[in-house]
């Protein structure tokens, strides 16, 4: 029996559908050759062989294989004569990708050959070297699409609320250790659970997979709305109101300062805060009525502040923000898990601060640790960026200023790159967190990534082998259903035969409606997590 390892050198036709590879593990690539044909078991439990296209192979092994050192690639010339007809591109549950699944079982002379897959301690599985997965030249075509949405993938993954909670917890002998902050359990009255935030259902699920008999009662404040029997009869449940504040936050509001004000000092409330919750929850101070908060809110929305400014200006109007959930609690010991959407990870400003006491109000026993931020999704972007062969530029500068003019200076960057470039050298991504703002001007209908993403079509128009994506990570961009969108080269093109004026898109800020017609928006639904806006630019 004889395997053999070696480069591919292949280039990779328009969608990718000439070489697909199947990821398995060594001794079962030597039994395969010693029989003759390969017939994994689930060919037997699914009808078909999975496999992946080269810009799939890298991210499919991260998620499935966790740092196996044993692991191959089988590779097929889907082309080849004899296998039409086998190999058919299928959606699969929880993607948006389509994947390559062989039909019945495969005979190992149509293998050309089989690859170790490299393993690096930092950034994971990589492709073999000599596999790549464009030409660099000419404009992305799916196969570069699907690279983008296995980075946008692996950015979720890294993200979620769940994950990043259970990575900090560790179960000692009487609590649990969150970070380096040790709870100890037996020495309060009550264990409370408060969650506020766009990431609240999330984070308050895993903290009860972690803590649930420990806890006496809870209360979770969410945008999304929650599922018969999701969380058992001691929380109260409330879905409150985003972007803009409604009764049904004032509700969530003063259920808050409610909950929190049964507490003394004998209890322990552990506050799990998320972006979004400053409009969630909102608790008018006194002569103060909604309308005026709405009012409020929609000017400053509108006026291009930023999200410090805005939420500085909340705190004057609202019994909850700037600390009121910490002045209500009685002294009650208070230990906040946050995740960050806020630049520089002010805690006052995340969520206005529901649990952040001025100076002048010090004595409270609060402690803070922060779970994830905008660098948590950096991190995974470059990780899986490394693994497709790019080299990564990361700008440490956030993202700030007038949304508009951060897409035309970014896509100004990927061209100046671009030109500089030497011919045959590794493709690039540069990556960027943090926020823009809007003025509004017109009457239409985006948010910040939209308008980011519009602001970068005039420069990026007619390059080839470019693209810039805008992701806010909360899955929804303002109150459009698009987490952003993607610009290439090509981007204009449509928008032109659509009748649609790049100009007057900008003037009316009618992102959303330029990108459904042009193409490029970038649907995924809620995340359940938010960790700021992430802006890539790809040279490949």
């Amino acid at each position: 029996m004889r395997i053999v390892y070696g480069k591919i050198f292949a280039l990779y036709k328009e969608v990718c559908l000439v070489m697909i590879y199947h990821i398995c593990r060594r001794g079962e690539a030597e039994k395969a050759f010693a029989a003759g044909v390969y017939a994994p078991d689930s060919l037997q439990t699914e009808g078909f062989i999975h496999f992946s296209t080269a810009a799939q192979v890298v991210s499919v092994a991260n998620r499935f294989y966790a740092a196996d050192p044993d692991l191959v690639l089988l590779t097929v010339d889907d082309t080849n004569a004899e296998n039409s007809g086998k190999v058919k591109f299928e959606a699969v549950p929880d993607s948006d990708q389509a994947f390559p699944h062989y039909y019945g079982p495969l005979p190992m002379d149509r293998v050309l050959s089989v690859l170790d897959l490299p393993l690096d301690a930092e950034a994971g599985f990589l492709l073999p070297e000599g596999l790549t997965v464009g030409s660099g030249a000419g404009d992305p075509g799916r196969g570069w699409r699907v690279v983008i949405d296995s980075i946008l993938d692996q950015v979720r993954l890294a993200i979620a609320p769940d994950q990043l909670l259970y990575r900090i917890a560790q179960e000692t002998e009487t609590g649990y250790r969150f970070g380096d902050i040790d709870v100890d359990f037996s020495l309060y009255r009550t264990v409370n659970v408060l969650a506020i935030g766009k990431a609240a259902r999330r984070m308050a699920s895993a903290l009860g997979n972690l803590i649930e008999e420990r806890i006496d009662a809870g209360l979770i404040v969410s945008k999304t709305p929650f599922e018969m029997g999701e969380f058992p009869p001691k929380y109260r449940c409330f879905v409150g109101s985003h972007p803009d504040p409604t009764e049904a936050s004032v509700l969530a509001g003063e259920a808050v300062l409610e909950f929190a004000g049964a507490l003394n000092e004998k209890d322990l409330l552990i506050v799990l805060i998320s972006g979004g919750g400053s409009s969630l929850a909102v608790a008018p101070a006194k002569g103060v009525s909604l309308a005026e908060i709405r009012e409020l809110n929609r000017r400053l929305l509108a006026s291009g502040a930023s999200i410090h400014e805005i939420n500085e200006t909340r705190k004057r109007v609202d019994r909850l923000k700037g600390g009121g959930v910490a002045r209500a609690a009685g002294g009650a010991r208070i230990l906040n898990l946050i995740l960050s959407d806020v630049i520089g990870n002010d805690l006052a400003t995340i969520a206005s601060g529901p649990t952040v006491l001025a100076k002048e109000d010090g004595g409270a026993r609060i402690e803070s640790l922060m779970i994830g931020d905008v660098g948590t999704a950096i991190d995974a972007a470059a990780k899986t960026a490394l693994g497709f062969g790019f080299e990564i530029v990361r700008v440490d500068e956030p993202i700030s200023g007038e949304a508009r003019e951060v897409g035309k200076a970014f896509a100004e960057r990927i061209r100046s790159v671009r030109s500089e470039r030497e011919p045959g050298s590794r493709p690039v991504l540069i990556l960027r967190g943090g926020e823009s703002t809007v003025t509004l001007r017109g009457d239409g209908f985006g948010g910040r990534n939209l308008e980011t993403a519009l602001g970068a079509v005039e420069t990026l128009s007619g390059l080839s082998g470019v693209a810039l994506v805008t992701f806010a990570t909360d899955g929804e961009d303002g109150p459009t259903d698009a987490a952003g969108a993607i610009v290439t080269g090509d981007t204009a093109r449509p928008g032109v035969a659509a009748g649609l004026k790049l100009s007057e898109a900008l003037e009316r800020n009618d992102s959303y409606r330029y990108f459904e017609a042009a193409g490029g928006l970038i649907r995924i639904g809620s995340t359940g997590s938010n960790v700021n806006d992430l802006l890539m630019g790809f040279i490949f």
